[in-house]
């Protein structure tokens, strides 16, 4: 506002000007320049707000799909492995029986190895997001990084999966990223529970001692199309389903706390 009424003082002020038509032209193009200016960088914040979210997606889709051929894999070998039950069965026991314990040992833990297989694959039960987590505990896993979780059973309502498997992306990123500078004991811990009609998720992983971490974005990720676009991205996913969300550092450690809206009013 204060612009314009500038700008109509300066246009309607011929003295202001040797050659006013020059002056009025000069003004007028400065203001279509800023005009202009403005115009485009919204639109280029648009566009690549867009074009991110369609790179997120895309790569979603590809953990999606590789997760779900892991799935399958496993699960042929568990269908295997129950076709075969009685046979098993009958080998452990002429193991046993011929007091070979250590070969029957084996083929227990052959066996068992795949049902574990299968339920380390299972994380809430949602394709999207067990592919998100799978993806970031294979992660951790590369940077010795203790992983736990109890997230199973988890309600979603109105929850938007893709929203939610994103946040959840985003915030063990972070804790990764966190947990790569400290030097022993490095560990996360991811829960997430119903309370009425919210959902509620806690993330836990450790940090340097008595060190005050900068929540306000992924500052250093391998993955370039997510840099910078962490914790303000995930306040954006919280505004949508109106949450809460804070951050608690204790000593060793920080304590993320994450609260959506299950049903929309």
């Amino acid at each position: 506002m204060f612009i314009y009424f500038c700008s109509i003082v300066i246009v309607n002020t011929s003295s202001l000007f040797y050659f006013p038509v020059v002056g009025r032209t000069f003004l007028f193009v400065m203001f279509i320049s800023i005009a202009s200016s403005i115009f485009f960088d919204r639109y280029q914040v648009k566009h690549e707000k867009i074009e991110k979210d369609l790179a997120i997606q895309t790569q979603n889709i590809l953990k999606e799909k590789e997760y779900i051929y892991k799935r399958i894999s496993v699960d042929e070998k568990e269908r295997k492995m129950r076709h075969d039950v009685r046979n098993n069965l009958d080998i452990v026991y002429g193991y046993l029986k011929d007091k070979k314990y250590e070969k029957a040992e084996d083929l227990v833990k052959e066996l068992l190895g795949v049902v574990e297989e299968r339920d380390a694959l299972i994380h809430t039960g949602n394709v999207s997001i067990d592919s998100v987590i799978d993806d970031k505990l294979s992660l951790a896993k590369e940077k010795n990084i203790i992983y736990e979780e109890n997230a199973k059973n988890m309600y979603y309502g109105d929850i938007e999966i893709n929203e939610l498997a994103l946040l959840i992306g985003l915030a063990l990123d972070n804790a990764i990223e966190a947990c790569e500078k400290v030097e022993e004991n490095r560990y996360i811990y991811f829960e997430a529970r119903n309370k009425k009609d919210y959902l509620v998720i806690h993330i836990t992983n450790s940090i340097i001692p008595h060190t005050k971490p900068r929540f306000y974005k992924t500052s250093k990720l391998v993955d370039k199309m997510n840099h910078g676009f962490g914790v303000e991205e995930i306040k954006d996913i919280v505004k949508r389903y109106d949450g809460d969300i804070q951050y608690d550092t204790k000593e060793d450690r920080v304590i993320l706390r994450i609260i959506l809206k299950t049903k929309k009013d």
